[in-house]
């Protein structure tokens, strides 16, 4: 009987141990990924990794969502940003003060002032020479002063827009040069290994009297 203990005991010890070591695997597999900059495919490793299981390492689990917080940020997803630094702002009380500050940025740009202005509050009392925390606070009491100018732009999208990243115009000769990061649909596609995205590029549309919206004055 006592050896049949023995067995048993060790088979589940040895159990335990391949799935540790699968996890372990897939954690190395993530880091290398976000070491490489690689945040898209950091992302998919990372949230693997949490939703296979939780319970086994804590410091593991620890520097996972702070990778992960960081992937998404760097990846402009906001609201997994927002849902990352959340739990860890919840969960743990050791964290660095650049965890508050993305946190309440994360809120800020999802439209959530308020808790925005609560987590700056916090960074600036971890951070007091960083004069950010204490300006955001005060500048959230009034949303009204962001919006004061709106009225006199108008933002509208031109025939020469794409679905990418479309910005830094200026005019040359009679027209407008540009970069974007469109995908021209060529053979040979050059993507960005950060987010996946392609190359930039310069365009340039030769006139810009084309570009003009219905009722515009020359």
């Amino acid at each position: 009987m006592n050896r049949f203990v023995r067995v048993l005991t060790m088979v589940m010890l040895a159990l335990a141990s391949l799935t540790l070591q699968a996890q372990s695997t897939r954690v190395r597999a993530a880091n290398r990924q976000f070491e490489a900059m690689s945040y898209v495919n950091s992302v998919r490793l990372y949230e693997e990794f949490l939703r296979l299981d939780k319970k086994k390492d804590p410091a593991e689990i620890r520097d996972v969502y702070i990778k992960l917080g960081y992937s998404y940020r760097k990846l402009q997803d906001t609201r997994n940003a927002e849902r990352i630094y959340g739990e860890l702002v919840k969960n743990y009380q050791d964290l660095d003060s650049e965890m508050y500050l993305y946190y309440a940025q994360a809120l800020a740009e999802n439209g959530k002032y308020r808790q925005a202005q609560k987590l700056y509050s916090q960074y600036g009392e971890k951070q007091s020479e960083d004069l950010r925390g204490r300006r955001f606070t005060v500048s959230y009491m009034d949303m009204g002063r962001f919006y004061q100018d709106s009225s006199s732009y108008r933002v509208a999208t031109l025939p020469i827009n794409s679905r990418q990243a479309d910005f830094s115009p200026m005019f040359y000769k009679n027209g407008l040069v540009f970069v974007s990061a469109r995908d021209e649909g060529g053979a040979l596609k050059r993507v960005f290994n950060w987010n996946q995205t392609p190359f930039l590029d310069l365009y340039f549309h030769p006139d810009t009297l084309q570009l003009r919206q219905p009722g515009e004055s020359s």
